[in-house]
């Protein structure tokens, strides 16, 4: 996991999470590879990279706002 807040980082460290997902706590508990850091280099030795960001839904388009999606990828 990669994030820019060392008290996500810490949590995840200790195989919790600050978010609401089914099943996360889980699968992050069984998880024997799973590495947290705040190290922007050390993602490029990654398989998979989950990008979990707000994507809020439009009220009048019924459209997810994919904005910070795609600042997380510049």
């Amino acid at each position: 996991g990669f994030d820019i807040d060392e008290n996500k980082i810490s949590l995840l460290k200790e195989k919790k999470t600050y978010f609401e997902e089914p099943g996360l706590d889980e699968l992050l508990l069984s998880s024997n590879n799973f590495v947290a850091t705040n190290i922007f280099d050390e993602i490029n030795e990654c398989d998979v990279i989950f990008i979990c960001v707000p994507t809020p839904i439009h009220k009048e388009s019924k459209t997810a706002d994919l904005s910070a999606i795609y600042s997380v990828l510049n």
